[in-house]
């Protein structure tokens, strides 16, 4: 594969946020990249935070329906932000998913990655 500038992995970017006033509240797969035929989606960095005053939960980002990166997310408050230096690749024409295993939560996820 040939080297790619940081200018040319900007324009392959891509970003997710949850909607200001829908949190995530149920185990439902959240789509943070969709499939690309033939491209592969890069998870470069993600940050979580449950406003639930009483659940706490695991997440996890899924390559289509494999976990692939597990976090744990505590009520009140909790937070995750985690950057990867070497991202993490997902497979070729499969979408990039977030879940909560845990129902009744008030998350909130944000992600940034490329996709080539």
């Amino acid at each position: 594969m040939p080297e790619l500038s940081q200018y040319q992995i900007a324009n392959c970017a891509w970003k997710y946020a949850t909607p200001s006033g829908s949190p995530i509240a149920n185990t439902s797969d959240v789509a943070l990249a969709a499939a690309s035929t033939g491209k592969c989606h890069y998870l470069c960095s993600i940050q979580v935070f449950n406003a639930d005053a009483d659940t706490d939960t695991v997440v996890v980002v899924k390559d289509g329906s494999t976990v692939i990166w597990t976090g744990y997310v505590e009520k009140v408050s909790g937070k995750i932000a985690a950057a990867f230096p070497l991202p993490i690749k997902g497979t070729a024409g499969t979408a990039l998913n977030f879940a909560c295993i845990t129902t009744g939560t008030t998350t909130y996820v944000s992600a940034q990655g490329y996709t080539i």
